[in-house]
């Protein structure tokens, strides 16, 4: 029972290649996992397992190195049930539009075995699921922006990999040639945003549409990340949604038709509502940013919504909203 369960530890240590791990990796796992084995016994183990688990050694350079190949059929060794094969495709299906997954061969394996679980004849119960789970965004149907998908997974590696490189970005001024690092990518409505800098002003960090770049030369020289940068708090500052200015006292009043919906949706977790006296209109009040965003959300509203704070914010969007 032990060497069975030693051997499942071993397998489930080794990556698809051409991802590998040494056989010291190998031993120091198994000895983390209270297995004192030799080097000897290891080399055995995996001769045994090689044919039926589709392991191959990597033996082209020092140190030696044992993975599953990428067609290995057994290597995944957890079998996925069915609400793990719907939730794969529902990331497959939401997903394939922003990351190019064609260049992920092991997830594109796990999506193949959701397939064929939700396929099979003793999963009748969620048969035609994709008539029956929808995914439908809260805005405007724009369509998606066409984003060439070799420049996309080269920026993307070079993202994964934290390094540079060289890229023609078709900004409404022109075409302009840069260094850049990239920090991170998001999707940000219909488009994929890239967070980065220029090599020329490592002060600004800028994040930029994927869809308008026009080349991507990916570099040796490894990405110079700002201090204490946090993908997190950079979102949460606002910068994405072009931010005007921080953390205002916003003051709206709706008709009570038009705010009805903010009672089970709030648009900060600062947000208050008073309902007037005479019931027809909600007064919210909220600590929120000044963006874009939230100024094309009020002027959606049209003639439903007024701004009461504040001040300077009331004139705009009278501008916007006549």
């Amino acid at each position: 029972m032990d060497t069975t369960i030693r051997y499942l530890e071993m397998l489930q240590f080794l990556p698809r290649y051409p991802r590998k791990k040494s056989l010291s990796e190998i031993r120091d796992h198994l000895n983390a996992c209270g297995y004192k084995v030799s080097d000897r016994t290891i080399q055995r183990d995996l001769k045994k397992l090689e044919t039926p688990f589709g392991l191959i050694c990597d033996d082209r350079s020092i140190p030696f190195g044992w993975s599953f190949s990428q067609v290995a059929r057994r290597g995944d060794i957890a079998e996925i049930d069915e609400n793990e094969a719907l939730l794969l495709m529902l990331v497959r299906d939401h997903l394939h539009e922003i990351i190019p997954l064609e260049q992920l061969p092991r997830m594109n394996l796990m999506f193949n075995r959701a397939t064929k679980v939700l396929n099979a004849n003793n999963h009748e119960k969620i048969h035609g699921w994709k008539n029956k789970i929808k995914i439908k965004p809260a805005f405007m149907n724009y369509m998606r922006p066409k984003v060439e998908s070799e420049i996309s997974s080269s920026i993307i590696e070079c993202l994964l990999d934290d390094k540079q490189f060289e890229g023609e970005y078709r900004s409404r001024n022109g075409l302009s040639k840069h260094i850049y690092n990239p920090l991170g990518l998001v999707s940000h409505g219909v488009s994929q945003r890239l967070i980065c800098y220029r090599k020329t002003n490592i002060d600004t960090i800028l994040h930029l549409p994927l869809h308008r770049f026009q080349s991507c030369q990916p570099l040796k020289d490894d990405i110079c990340l700002p201090d204490n940068f946090d993908l997190e708090q950079y979102l949460e500052a606002g910068q994405i949604e072009y931010l005007y200015q921080k953390d205002i006292q916003l003051k709206l009043q709706f008709t009570h038709e038009a705010g009805q919906h903010l009672f089970e949706t709030p648009i900060d977790p600062s947000q208050e509502i008073e309902i007037t006296n005479d019931g027809k209109n909600l007064l919210v009040k909220a600590t929120i940013h000044d963006t874009e965003t939230l100024r094309r959300w009020i002027l959606g509203f049209g003639v439903k919504v007024k701004v009461i704070e504040p001040k300077y914010l009331v004139k705009e969007i009278a501008m916007g909203n006549p």
